[in-house]
């Protein structure tokens, strides 16, 4: 599914076969929309589909220093971890490959990315 503004249309065509699970976000959404659009999309999506894992690409290049096309921060990109890995623990007992993908300015990886590894490491820093 692709959407426009806050709203999806279908990939028709993946490889040869309608994809019911791909899932794409516009640039441009702010860090709110961005987490509200994915706390209400993946998990009911991930759960309809029920994997066996999840890969997950976690890209930074919707940074907004990224491309100067998207507007979110990088206090938005743990919140996603944590929504992706709840889901993961709920629909296929935590099973989740995740490979970055970044064209962020290292100041930005730098802060997030050991964020979002504490998230799925599930290690608590206070």
């Amino acid at each position: 599914m692709k959407r426009s503004g806050d709203r999806f249309w279908n990939n028709d065509d993946v490889g040869g076969r309608k994809s019911e699970t791909k899932i794409c976000f516009s640039h441009g959404a702010s860090d709110e929309k961005e987490i509200e659009m994915i706390k209400r999309e993946v998990p009911k999506r991930l759960e309809k589909f029920k994997p066996e894992l999840i890969y997950w690409i976690m890209g930074l290049d919707t940074h907004q220093d990224s491309y100067g096309t998207a507007s979110l921060t990088e206090r938005c990109y743990p919140e996603i971890a944590k929504i992706i890995k709840e889901a993961a623990d709920e629909v296929c007992a935590g099973k989740l490959i995740v490979r970055t993908s970044c064209n962020a300015p290292a100041n930005v990886t730098e802060y997030v990315m050991p964020k979002i590894v504490e998230i799925l490491a599930e290690i608590r820093n206070n």
